[in-house]
């Protein structure tokens, strides 16, 4: 079974993006958040549980789901590249020979939310202002179009915590922002909307989920808390079980 992720910074690892791709998780990076290995992270903890393989990583430091140039994860170029060529290299749908996902997992949306992106219509202050809902929504419906028989999992966003600084508030921080809650609602409306599944992984938490060392990117504690919650919600949604009929 192949897995393809879709995220942001949260989501990426040196040598397991592609080429070109924006990377947070640096040497430095990973050494202050004891990162050891990519076995560390949310989604190789969630691939491993499933017994799968990674196709494409195809997560971008820093990107919205919001817009329609590279790299927001709605635009034409990110969409169409999660699959791969027979040789392994990354291609879009219409290559020979592509291998595509069986799963796509897809994190992201708190950039969407950091930049004050308008959640949707109503909260837009122009018809023309581009919104997190109907960039979702095309993300979705140009991933299922790319990869028809890919099941694509939307999972909602989570909020950070600092163990050492219990005081720390992810919502008093960015309590002048629409809240992330209201991004999360669109998430589930939209993947209700286009047919795909929801890991509702901030529902499950109920509250600041991860463990980090800055305001947003999980150390290692914080990984295996995301893995924790999708491999949960991917059981509910009958994946895991599914694994070995896929």
């Amino acid at each position: 079974m192949n897995i393809s992720i879709m995220g942001d910074s949260i989501s990426t690892y040196e040598g397991f993006i592609p080429e070109g791709h924006e990377l947070y998780y640096t040497a430095e990076k990973r050494a202050i958040n004891n990162l050891e290995s990519v076995r560390d992270t949310w989604w190789m903890q969630v691939i491993k549980a499933l017994d799968a393989q990674l196709l494409v990583n195809n997560s971008y430091s820093g990107s919205q789901v919001t817009g329609e140039e590279f790299p927001c994860a709605s635009g034409i170029d990110r969409t169409s590249a999660l699959g791969k060529t027979a040789c392994g290299a990354p291609s879009n749908p219409d290559a020979a020979a592509t291998i595509s996902p069986d799963i796509i997992l897809v994190y992201i949306g708190v950039n969407d939310f950091g930049f004050a992106v308008p959640c949707d219509r109503n909260y837009a202050e122009s018809p023309e202002e581009p919104t997190f809902r109907e960039a979702y929504a095309t993300m979705l419906r140009r991933m299922q179009a790319n990869y028809p028989s890919a099941r694509i999992v939307c999972g909602t966003v989570l909020k950070p915590r600092k163990a050492f600084d219990p005081i720390w508030s992810f919502d008093e921080k960015w309590s002048y922002l629409t809240p992330l809650d209201e991004f999360n609602e669109r998430i589930r409306f939209v993947a209700a909307e286009c047919g795909a599944d929801v890991a509702d992984l901030a529902a499950a938490a109920g509250g600041p989920a991860y463990d980090v060392e800055d305001d947003l990117h999980p150390n290692k504690q914080g990984h295996a808390q995301i893995a924790a919650l999708w491999i949960a919600e991917l059981r509910r949604l009958g994946i895991l079980a599914e694994k070995e009929s896929m």
